[in-house]
């Protein structure tokens, strides 16, 4: 359920500092909540007034954060936006749909999409998806978008994307470029800087004709967005009267995403995985604050951000990039990077094509595939037997163990996938030998397979005879 796009974006702010975001007239009625306004796209990034902006800043350059880069258009448009695959990037649908006539095949402008690490990537304005459902009013909801970079990103980990329906009740780091200020300014500071903050889920919500309903907690994944309030911390003189949703008391990164936040992650962190769970969409004025300085009086303290929920457009987001869903390249769906997706992806290059497996997103299934999963997934090396991020000793005990036999599996040094532990196998751990070792604390291959005073456990008669071929072996290719 999606449809090709040509667009900009929306709820997003122009690098001069002119914010182009609406505002909602009609007011929404939120169960117990009436909202003044109705929600406003591009979200920013608005702190508390009594912690340093340097904490947010930090935060946000954490490494589990680095898929969150800037989106620009030709003409200044500023979004956020998260790489969820090499080709591709996710983020907030009003950002490619700038007119917000629903459509997104008159994009009339380009995309860049600009990296942590400061690397600028053009995106293909025809290949951009968004669900059937949008209608360029982010209040019906819909409001996530995926578009294609032309030239892939290969060295940054995409984001896993969540697909479970545990939010309620989670931290959440949200992550963009949005402006700036504090609880009791609101977003009157410009756009362009990178920062991250907290907050918690307090409610799952959907949309219908007139803007949001929140009238029960379920946390059914069929509720298409997430929703918390901007609590202000007790040093706040409005600090009783301003707390709609959840608990009134603030995260120690107490935050609201902004104007130019739009299209930016929000994750989650589950086990040792963090997950991206909500792509920015919008925000409530539900508290007018006495003397904020923002003209609109937006993304103050007890303002409300409303969020897409990633997990309930996971069929649309596999339908446009199948290798999507969960930790990307975990393809045993164990919620781990191992050595069982390996042998998957060794397997999958001589089955008919199942782009499940794509990892590198270029429309093929091959050893480029296993290459990427290898050193931007796992951030190890041909090699790494047990997959720990060093190719040594313990790696070659476990081939002097198999050596010889068929084998089915990665981790018992078949690193060329043909079913044996061989000389072929041996070479490729030779070649990468001392991978992520300090070179002062790596043995040379030599003497690793010679000296008789080897750290790793009692040699086997495999490995006996594997040491007697491999110096016969190097003798002769040396």
């Amino acid at each position: 359920m999606f449809q090709p796009v040509r667009h900009t974006d929306r709820g997003r702010d122009r690098s001069a500092g002119l914010i182009l975001a609406l505002s909602r007239p009609a007011a929404a009625v939120l169960c117990v909540l009436v909202m003044s306004t109705g929600s406003s796209p591009a979200p920013g990034g608005t702190i508390r007034h009594d912690t340093a902006d340097s904490n947010y800043t930090s935060l946000a350059y954490q490494s589990q954060f680095n898929p969150v880069g800037r989106l620009t258009t030709s003409s200044g448009i500023l979004c956020s936006a998260t790489l969820v695959a090499p080709h591709w990037i996710l983020t907030a649908a009003h950002c490619a749909d700038l007119d917000h006539d629903g459509s997104i095949n008159d994009i009339t402008t380009s995309y860049t999409f600009r990296t942590v690490f400061a690397s600028n990537y053009s995106l293909d304005e025809s290949q951009v998806f968004v669900p059937a459902g949008w209608t360029g009013d982010i209040n019906d909801g819909y409001d996530i978008a995926l578009f294609y970079i032309d030239n892939p990103i290969l060295d940054i980990a995409p984001a896993n994307l969540y697909n479970g329906s545990s939010e309620l009740g989670q931290t959440v780091t949200m992550v963009g470029y949005g402006k700036t200020g504090t609880g009791q300014t609101g977003s009157s500071l410009g756009a362009g800087t990178r920062r991250a903050g907290t907050n918690v889920i307090d409610n799952t919500a959907y949309f219908n004709f007139f803007g949001i309903s929140i009238s029960s907690t379920s946390n059914t994944a069929t509720r298409p967005a997430l929703l918390w309030d901007f609590d202000a911390p007790p040093s706040d003189p409005y600090f009783d009267s301003i707390s709609y949703l959840g608990s009134s008391t603030p995260t120690t990164l107490e935050y609201s995403i902004g104007p130019g936040d739009s299209g930016g992650g929000s994750f989650i962190q589950v086990g040792a995985n963090w997950f991206l769970a909500g792509v920015h969409s919008g925000d409530w004025d539900s508290y007018q604050y006495p003397g904020a300085t923002e003209p609109d009086n937006r993304d103050t303290y007890g303002d409300m951000n409303l969020v897409t929920r990633v997990t309930s457009f996971a069929s649309f987001l596999q339908s446009a990039v199948p290798a999507l869903g969960g930790v990307y390249g975990d393809r045993n769906l164990n919620n781990l990077l191992d050595a069982g997706d390996i042998d998957l992806l060794f397997d999958a290059i001589t089955s008919p094509l199942n782009l499940v497996f794509d990892l590198t997103t270029d429309g093929q299934v091959n050893s480029a595939d296993i290459s990427y999963w290898l050193h931007t997934l796992a951030a190890s090396e041909i090699g790494d037997a047990d997959l720990d991020g060093t190719v040594g000793l313990d790696d070659l005990q476990i081939l002097g163990d198999n050596w010889d036999n068929a084998v089915t599996s990665w981790a018992q040094a078949d690193f060329n996938g043909d079913g044996g532990v061989d000389l072929s196998d041996l070479q490729i751990l030779g070649d990468h030998w001392g991978f992520g070792l300090l070179p002062d604390l790596a043995m040379s291959f030599d003497d690793a397979l010679l000296a008789s005073g080897l750290p790793v456990p009692e040699p086997t008669g495999a490995m006996l005879l594997l040491l007697s071929l491999v110096s016969l072996f190097r003798r002769h290719t040396t």
